[in-house]
């Protein structure tokens, strides 16, 4: 497999990392599912997990968020590494023919 491949498929990981981490917030589950207006203990803990739910997701969310934009650093570090990889091919390529 080539830089190229490798870089793109990094972008590639970065682009979806980034998709899912914009996604994420989409998914929080409604403060009844977790019972917060039921009386007593249990909608006092349900209160409590549905806060704890939130903020667990927000952090997976940012998480996600830089994960994806760290991949998509690594991409263009790739790329950059397989251009001077070309260039230093290219050049050793034409002293070569200039010996010859």
């Amino acid at each position: 497999m080539a830089l190229g491949d490798i870089a793109a498929r990094l972008s590639a990981a970065g682009t979806e990392t980034t998709a899912v981490a914009a996604a994420l917030p989409g998914h929080e589950l409604d403060a009844g599912v977790f019972g917060v207006a039921t009386a007593g203990r249990l909608g006092s803990l349900g209160r409590r997990l549905h806060r704890d739910y939130a903020v667990a997701l927000d952090a997976r969310a940012r998480e996600a968020a830089g994960h994806g934009a760290r991949l998509s650093t690594l991409a263009d570090a790739v790329n950059r590494a397989a251009s001077g990889y070309a260039a230093a091919d290219d050049a050793a390529w034409v002293r070569q023919r200039e010996t010859r």
